[in-house]
């Protein structure tokens, strides 16, 4: 089996590669990045097709990488190159397209108009080729590998680690926070599933996936502090429970200053849970958050 790896200096690429190589010998991975530690020089911006045309048949191809840049070269390549030998494309997008879906800061629709129009055209692209595909919507990431961290977590200790206090609505949100190694898992299982051809998952379908623990922001919150090394800053932070009426009046300055940032703190409220679990993909094995610890 070959899988051709774009992004795999994310954390969850770069936890697949770590993965396969130490369980899965029969499997061969062939990365393509700027990185000096890739198999394959490939930038996207400067794409050179004819370098890599060798290297793209009778592969599946993950992605990791921005979605929006790969869909671009993906588009590009099939048209004016080759589909030959192309078992599947998965490829990791994002759950924001659901969860900012009504956003009124034009980052946030910016960003979920990216993703859309780059899913679309992988999906438009792959239809035409009779091409099977998956597109991966993870929700909340965490977790690291090597030298690798995802952002998401690592800003929250951040800011437990700044305040002595941090204060919180009386009532918030559901999470389903999913770590980089399941993301991993979930990439190479569908991968292996198009490779053998067999029917264990349909095909040709976005997957909105997240952990397998279901639990509120705050919860989410109190779990960190308390994983964290015991001589860790961040256990000194205190979550100070307010009436969620006195904290969106209390955050509503923010919309005229920030509004990209007031309505990430608002979003605190909603539930951003009930996506379809990790352990699906993976046998049934159940992994609770947090997964590994943070640090």
């Amino acid at each position: 089996m070959k899988i051709n790896l774009f992004g795999s200096t994310t954390p969850s690429g770069n936890e697949l590669k770590n993965i396969i190589k130490a369980n899965f010998s029969e499997i061969k991975v062939t990365t393509f990045s700027r990185s000096e530690s890739s198999d394959k020089y490939f930038d996207f911006e400067k794409p050179d097709f004819q370098k890599i045309k060798n290297e793209m048949g009778n592969a599946v191809i993950i992605s990791f990488s921005p979605i929006w840049h790969f869909a671009d070269f993906f588009e590009e390549y099939i048209e004016n190159f080759s589909k030959q030998g192309i078992k599947g494309v998965i490829v990791c997008s994002s759950s924001s397209v659901i969860t900012k879906n009504y956003a009124y800061n034009n980052f946030d629709k910016n960003l979920v108009n990216t993703l859309k129009k780059a899913e679309e055209k992988i999906m438009k692209i792959c239809t035409k080729f009779k091409i099977n595909y998956y597109i991966l919507r993870p929700t909340l990431i965490y977790g690291k590998s090597g030298i690798y961290q995802d952002n998401n977590i690592k800003l929250i200790i951040k800011i437990m680690r700044m305040f002595f206090f941090i204060p919180l609505p009386s009532s918030t949100g559901l999470r389903q926070p999913i770590h980089v190694s399941e993301l991993a898992y979930i990439a190479l299982n569908l991968s292996r599933s198009l490779w053998n051809k067999d029917k264990k998952f349909k095909r040709n379908l976005i997957f909105n996936i997240g952990g397998e623990s279901e639990i509120s922001y705050e919860n989410m919150l109190k779990s960190i502090k308390r994983n964290l090394p015991k001589k860790d800053r961040g256990r000194n932070c205190i979550f100070i429970k307010i009436p969620n009426r006195l904290f969106t009046f209390l955050i509503s300055v923010i919309s005229l200053i920030k509004p990209k940032s007031f309505e990430a703190i608002m979003r605190i409220n909603s539930n951003m849970a009930n996506f379809t679990k990790a352990s699906y993909f993976c046998e049934g094995k159940a992994k609770y958050f947090p997964v590994k610890p943070f640090i």
